[in-house]
C-alpha cells in the first residue's frame, strides 16, 4: 500500500514538473563538452548503401531574368553578384552570373542589420546570403571576425600573393595599406624570420 502511494505521489509529481526538469536537463546538457570523433565512410549508413549526395543539375541555357521580367519597377541598387538560388525547383538554381540569375537584396537582419538576405524573384524563396557558410550559425560581428582572420594570416606569414588574393573587398583601410601595415606586426611576432614575397 505505501509503495503504491509513493508511486502515485512521483506520478504526480512528474506530471506538474516535467517542464520545468526537462528544461533544466536541457540546460545541463547545453553546457557539457560535445565529443567529436573523426569519422570514416565506413561509419556512414548512407555510404555503406552507396547512396551519394544528389548533384544539383546548372542550366545554363535559361533565360536571363532582365528578359523576362517587366522593365518597371525599382531598378536593382544592390550587387548580388557571386550568389546563386538555394532552390532545387527554381530554373536559376546555381547560377552566380548577376547579368542572368533572378536575385534581388530582400532586407537586412541581425543585431545590428549587417546580414543581407536575399530574395529570388522567380521562385520568391528567401534566404542569408551566409546559408552554406562558416557564417551562417555565427552570432560574432563578420567586421572581427575579417579582422582575426586577417591578424592570422600575418601571424603565419603568408606572401603577398596569397593575401591579395584571400583579402575582401569590405575589409577596412589603413593608412599604407594592409600589406605596409602586416609588415611591422609580422616582425613583431614572428622577429622578421619569414620573408615576404
Amino acid at each position: 500500500m505505501l509503495l503504491v502511494m509513493l508511486m502515485y505521489l512521483l506520478r504526480v509529481w512528474w506530471r506538474l514538473n516535467k517542464r520545468r526538469v526537462k528544461g533544466w536537463w536541457q540546460r545541463v546538457k547545453d553546457h557539457l563538452p560535445v565529443k567529436r570523433h573523426p569519422k570514416s565512410p565506413k561509419d556512414c549508413p548512407h555510404c555503406c548503401r552507396g547512396i551519394h549526395l544528389e548533384s544539383v543539375w546548372i542550366n545554363h541555357a535559361v533565360t536571363p531574368w532582365s528578359e523576362v521580367k517587366s522593365q518597371r519597377g525599382r531598378k536593382k541598387q544592390y550587387p548580388t553578384q557571386g550568389w546563386a538560388c538555394l532552390n532545387p525547383a527554381c530554373p536559376y538554381v546555381g547560377i552566380t552570373e548577376e547579368a542572368i540569375h533572378a536575385l534581388v537584396r530582400h532586407t537586412l537582419r541581425g543585431k545590428d542589420h549587417d546580414i543581407p538576405y536575399l530574395r529570388c524573384q522567380c521562385c520568391q524563396t528567401v534566404f542569408s546570403s551566409r546559408k552554406g557558410t562558416p557564417l551562417y550559425y555565427l552570432k560574432t560581428k563578420t567586421d572581427r571576425v575579417e579582422l582575426e582572420l586577417v591578424l592570422w594570416f600575418l601571424a603565419e606569414g603568408v606572401n603577398r600573393a596569397c593575401w591579395s588574393a584571400t583579402r575582401d573587398r569590405r575589409m577596412p583601410r589603413l593608412p599604407g595599406g594592409w600589406s605596409a601595415w602586416g609588415g611591422t606586426v609580422r616582425d613583431c611576432i614572428t622577429g622578421g624570420s619569414v620573408g615576404w614575397c
